[in-house]
């Protein structure tokens, strides 16, 4: 199995994602030496840990032991690098249509394709609920947040708003009221308004990156409860399912 550019990328950052320690790698190939062989690892080049993962890389897949590897690391953690062994009949989400909407800095149609990308991901439903949210692909919201990321400069996608909402709740967690917490979170991103007390309608015309603040964008998708409003019953949903797929 030979990885593209793109995806020997995403392999060194998921590595990096779930061993951020370079003994917590170490530590794999240790307890699966009848898998891997031992010493695996310490027989591979590389001065500092980045380094090595590229040789790791090129000698998992000359000893045709990519997938094994990522089979044993998704044992314990269940979202490693899932869309590197998806099975063919199961066809990789295309998110270059996200990417070049971003790349023109087309906010809004990239966050309409977004949203899109969301609902698709769950069977195309008119609204997304907490039941139906938990089901989005983890390695679809991992692509997604990189695209908004390096689009923006690291001033839009998931990732942002977690960190966020994370900030959030450690400054006011004597807040018993989750609505609270909910609107400080609204009121920081820009979904909504304090003086008014009022959740914004989804943009529906373009602002220049500069105009909108920093974890504005992707807005969630269409709530039963607010389908032209920022869906803020969502939040908690969003952020619940960051959490479980591992998200910095």
């Amino acid at each position: 199995m030979e990885l593209t550019d793109n995806e020997k990328q995403y392999f060194y950052e998921e590595i990096q994602r779930v061993c951020p320690d370079e003994e917590d790698l170490k530590i794999i190939f240790i307890d699966n030496e009848g898998k891997f062989g031992k010493n695996f690892y310490n027989d591979i080049d590389g001065k500092n840990y980045r380094n090595k993962l590229t040789f790791l890389t090129i000698k998992l897949q000359n000893k045709r032991l990519l997938y094994p590897f990522i089979e044993v690391v998704q044992n314990e953690y269940p979202n490693f690098a899932q869309d590197l062994i998806e099975p063919e009949s199961q066809p990789k989400t295309n998110l270059d249509p996200l990417k070049n909407l971003l790349k023109q800095k087309k906010w809004i149609e990239a966050d309409i394709e977004t949203r899109k990308l969301l609902l698709d991901s769950i069977g195309h439903p008119k609204f997304v609920n907490e039941e139906n949210f938990q089901n989005i692909k983890c390695d679809l919201l991992r692509g997604i947040d990189k695209l908004w990321r390096e689009e923006s400069k690291g001033r839009f996608g998931f990732s942002v708003q977690k960190e966020i909402w994370e900030n959030i709740n450690n400054r006011y967690s004597y807040f018993k009221k989750q609505r609270l917490i909910i609107n400080r979170f609204g009121a920081e991103v820009g979904w909504y308004d304090n003086d008014i007390d009022e959740w914004l309608d989804v943009p529906k015309t373009n602002q220049d990156i500069e105009c909108k603040t920093e974890g504005f964008w992707p807005t969630p998708p269409p709530s039963i409860i607010s389908v032209d409003t920022i869906g803020k019953d969502l939040i908690p949903c969003l952020m619940k399912k960051l959490e479980s797929c591992d998200f910095p």
